[in-house]
């Protein structure tokens, strides 16, 4: 009997390192990284812009409050619109920012596992919520290798994800 893969949500500040983790997942398990949700419709942005995609999505913490109020405003009617679509992607998603859509991921079951990536020192305007949150913390704070290794732990622990790498 197949087991389904768990549908993974990685939350927390900018930059903390949930699409590291997403990219790991994707690389190194049997998971499929959807991508982060800001990512979904970074083409409309950018042609509301006037700019490349690529240059969106390079600018896109300095348009902080402008990606913020876009998404604001595509999630009104359907506050886990962006999540529903990450996961229709993948089991692995991440950039949830709106104390609504979090609300929707709980009332919905959207995901499986909710994770925090804490890494310190970090500050996100656009984050309306915090660790409490998260069903698990995984912390960010050494090197890179030590990241991954938390990683590779948590995916051997989860149900259906296999280590592949």
């Amino acid at each position: 009997m197949d087991v389904a893969l768990p549908k993974l949500l990685f939350v927390g500040h900018s930059r903390s390192g949930k699409g590291e983790a997403g990219l790991w997942f994707d690389s190194c398990t049997n998971c499929s990284y959807a991508g982060s949700t800001s990512a979904l419709h970074v083409d409309d942005i950018a042609k509301e812009l006037g700019v490349s995609p690529k240059r969106a999505w390079e600018e896109r913490h300095s348009n902080r409050a402008y990606w913020r109020q876009w998404y604001d405003n595509y999630r009104i009617k359907d506050p886990s619109a962006l999540v529903r679509e990450s996961f229709l992607k993948g089991n692995i998603a991440e950039g949830t920012r709106a104390r609504c859509e979090m609300d929707a991921v709980a009332r919905y079951q959207l995901a499986d596992l909710v994770i925090w990536v804490d890494r310190d020192g970090l500050l996100d305007p656009t984050l309306e919520f915090g660790p409490e949150v998260a069903d698990f913390v995984i912390n960010n704070n050494g090197t890179l290798e030590d990241y991954h290794c938390r990683l590779r732990r948590l995916a051997s622990t989860l149900r259906g994800v296999v280590l592949t790498a």
